[in-house]
């Protein structure tokens, strides 16, 4: 058989790889086209940077600068209560306060020098009841939704599956984005969760290694572009808010070889603190990296944050990182891995001695609290399929 001169094999290779390239193109260009033409807006992020009973806090970003004005009240026609910054400037993180608890507030952005498409529109939320009532409460949380290397994500479709269970807030375990330098998918993000969210529910996120650290191209900024958009009610990177009879609390484990001893002290006085309530049913944590997987397993979390986990019986600790679900037992603790928001999610997973159960598919979990009872299910990203479920009751304030 003749061969093929070298000359014309090496025309059809690079015609291979053109062709390749061109459809890299095509597909990143598809993802995020979008937010290559409108940088820097971000569209607004409710997040709880108080007593969630009594304030609500709203962030966002406009392209130029501008003095931004917030109207709120209980009341489409009587939102008399506004909040006007004094500066100009294109990050804008408002905090509503001195609400009422358990009640519909009603709010509209404004600005005189500028107008976007989410400006001067009625949005709403509702603030938290009070821990004694005992209300039932219901969220979400998932996480690992940043977009993969072609620039693409099911975060806006999860998101919207999610949705339909009228969630009270959703909490993110991180990797929201695929380094801090892309800009593009920090305007995305936000406008996803805008798009889906319906501009009232409170959107709680924790950092990733990649918003912290990593990613093709990405700089190593150790979290200060995160800090710079993220609105929350701490400067630690790590936070905790209660919500009717539960606390939640946010770890800064974006790279488990830096564990803070001050992170450690704030753990421990905050959950000792919690266990002492009468108000507090129930506890959850929530950071990026999990202390076990069946992927594999972090020294630093397991010898320093789940002794507190263990002696304080946490309810559930959630995680993501390894992009897959999987709850583990481990001690009498439950820990949930839900990495399955949106990035690409693994090819294979050998369960861990104290796995349950598992799954590789992209999902998000739902959790119904009823005074002291918890429900917990996994859903498919069909919205419909439950992956997994299991109840749990409360031990505390018997």
């Amino acid at each position: 058989m003749k061969k093929e001169p070298i000359i014309v094999a090496i025309k059809k290779s690079v015609l291979f790889c053109l062709i390749l390239l061109i459809v890299y193109a095509a597909l990143f260009l598809n993802s995020i086209g979008p937010w290559l033409m409108t940088k820097n807006l971000k569209y607004p992020l409710l997040t709880f940077i108080g007593d969630t009973k009594t304030s609500m806090g709203i962030s966002f970003e406009t392209p130029v600068k501008c003095k931004a004005t917030i109207y709120y009240g209980e009341n489409t026609s009587l939102m008399e209560v506004p909040l006007t910054e004094t500066s100009a400037r294109m990050i804008h993180k408002f905090n509503l306060t001195g609400l009422r608890p358990s009640t519909e507030y009603y709010y509209l952005i404004n600005s005189t020098t500028v107008n976007y498409d989410f400006m001067n529109k009625i949005f709403h939320f509702k603030t938290a009841p009070n821990a004694s009532l005992s209300l039932p409460v219901r969220f979400a949380v998932f996480g690992d939704t940043r977009p993969d290397i072609w620039g693409n994500t099911q975060h806006s479709y999860i998101i919207s599956k999610m949705i339909t269970h009228n969630p009270t807030f959703i909490m993110n375990v991180g990797d929201i984005v695929m380094g801090p330098s892309y800009a593009n998918e920090w305007d995305r993000f936000y406008y996803e969760t805008y798009q889906c969210t319906l501009h009232g529910i409170p959107y709680m996120v924790t950092m990733g290694n990649h918003e912290e650290h990593e990613g093709p191209g990405g700089m190593e900024d150790k979290g200060r572009t995160y800090y710079k958009y993220m609105h929350f009610p701490d400067t630690n990177f790590y936070y905790h808010f209660n919500y009717s009879n539960i606390m939640v609390i946010s770890l800064n484990i974006a790279d488990p070889d830096n564990i803070t001893q001050a992170q450690i002290n704030w753990l421990n006085n905050t959950l000792f603190e919690a266990n002492k309530s009468s108000d507090i049913d129930w506890i959850f944590v929530f950071s990026h990296y999990p202390p076990y997987s069946s992927t594999e397993n972090t020294p630093s979390i397991i010898n320093k944050i789940v002794p507190l986990i263990k002696l304080y019986k946490v309810d559930i600790y959630f995680s993501a990182h390894h992009h897959h679900y999987e709850r583990i037992i481990k001690d009498g603790i439950t820990y949930i891995i839900t990495g399955g928001g949106g990035a690409e999610t693994d090819l294979y997973l050998q369960p861990s001695e104290w796995t349950v159960t598992k799954a590789i598919a992209f999902q998000y979990c739902i959790i119904d609290i009823t005074n002291k009872t918890l429900n917990f299910k996994c859903y498919n990203q069909d919205g419909i399929t439950i992956l997994d479920q299991f109840n749990l009751t409360s031990w505390r304030n018997p």
